[in-house]
């Protein structure tokens, strides 16, 4: 391996943990494209996503 390759090396993020394992999860997507969570004891789960827009509100 080159140094610049050395660099540029990926840190694997540990973070998220099994909720019925407490292992280590990995996030993948399903052939229509939605995210998930996978764990290696068959846990999974699709994950939210997210607008980024809050509700408006109603005003009287």
């Amino acid at each position: 391996m080159n140094r610049a390759a050395e660099r540029l090396a990926l840190v694997t993020d540990r973070s998220v943990r099994c909720p019925d394992c407490h292992g280590c999860m990995e996030f993948k997507t399903d052939r229509a494209g939605r995210a998930m969570e996978v764990c290696a004891c068959g846990y999974r789960a699709y994950i939210e996503r997210r607008t980024g827009k809050r509700p408006e509100e109603t005003k009287n």
